[in-house]
């Protein structure tokens, strides 16, 4: 979009007079990327999200033809942002949409992760990318969420292992269960755990932000292989360990730091593939005893661990919870 087409679509609403006279008179990119700049500012606060993106777009025409990248990106990051807020307060409302500002901020954000990469920057093209998979995931439009994690990974594929791509793939995970795709969220958590070192590291070395994301994989993917119900022929090595140990009748060899099916170094760290728990004890016996139960089909035992695991599980967790307590055979009548 120029800036002469940006002037008549402004030239429709009620636009200050100084303002009309100069886009009308072309004025220099600097002096009309204020301009612009400020008007979106004012109908943003106005609660016109759609006119003040038109303005942001507007900003980020005049800072292309300036040859300001960085600016002209920024501003278009402004317009997708605007956009994605209106479209997002619609889908609250329950109002009908033909969903226009969302392709807007599509068209936007794709053209700003154009320009960061051209100089650079890449970090910024995977953080837009991310915004809009968020904003998708909000929308119940977890399909292209997906579509969407996966170009931030194949943007972000020379950071193997660092946090910002361990955030991109438990967020598509997520993407991944909202969509339906359950073998393929398990697979992704797996592929975090093993990316990530942590199986290297062990429990005794892996510490905050990084023990609690290994604890949310693990819990999920137990669950999951539960609900799945994949066939042992079609289990990656590590998943099958992980069922080997959770289908075990021991208790007393079970703990956080030591499993009987891998074999680990002194840190309490295992080889590529092999399965080691991150769980704390506590939790680690109560998930143990609900996969027992639920493999034994027996419902009242398996209520009851429900109710002891509960306590350590999200939303998501709890839903995978309560669907496998229903899936538990009932008493015929009941």
């Amino acid at each position: 979009m120029d800036i002469s087409s940006i002037a008549d679509s402004l030239l429709k609403f009620s636009v200050p007079e100084r303002l009309r006279q100069r886009l009308t008179q072309r004025p220099a990119p600097a002096e009309a990327s204020a301009e612009l700049y400020a008007l979106s500012r004012q109908l943003e606060a106005d609660d016109l999200r759609v006119f003040a993106a038109a303005c942001a777009e507007g900003v980020a025409a005049c800072e292309g033809v300036a040859e300001n990248p960085v600016a002209e990106a920024e501003a278009l990051l402004r317009s997708a942002r605007l956009h994605l807020q209106e479209e997002i307060e619609t889908y609250r409302m329950c109002l009908p949409t033909l969903w226009d500002s969302l392709y807007y901020a599509i068209d936007a954000i794709s053209k700003a992760t154009d320009i960061f990469e051209q100089i650079g920057v890449t970090h910024l093209a995977v953080t837009a990318l991310m915004e809009l998979a968020k904003a998708m995931s909000t929308l119940a439009r977890p399909h292209d969420a997906v579509q969407t994690y996966q170009k931030a990974l194949d943007l972000n594929k020379a950071h193997n292992g660092t946090r910002e791509r361990l955030v991109i793939l438990r967020d598509l995970a997520e993407a991944h269960i909202q969509a339906g795709g359950l073998v393929e969220a398990l697979t992704t958590y797996e592929e975090i755990v093993i990316v990530s070192g942590l199986l290297k590291l062990g429990p005794a070395k892996a510490i905050g932000w990084y023990r609690e994301l290994a604890r949310q994989c693990e819990i999920r993917q137990v669950l999951l292989l539960l609900i799945v119900e994949a066939s042992p022929g079609r289990l990656s090595p590590y998943h099958a360990q992980m069922l080997a140990v959770y289908r075990s009748a021991t208790f007393g060899s079970v703990s956080s730091t030591s499993t009987s099916a891998t074999k680990k170094d002194d840190d309490g760290g295992a080889g590529p593939g092999s399965f080691v728990s991150f769980l704390p004890p506590m939790e680690l016996l109560h998930l143990k005893d609900f996969v027992l139960a639920v493999t034994g089909k027996d419902l009242r035992r398996t209520i009851a661990a429900s109710e002891r695991l509960v306590e350590h599980l999200d939303a998501t967790e709890t839903a995978f919870l309560d669907y496998l307590v229903d899936l538990c055979p009932h008493p015929s009548g009941n």
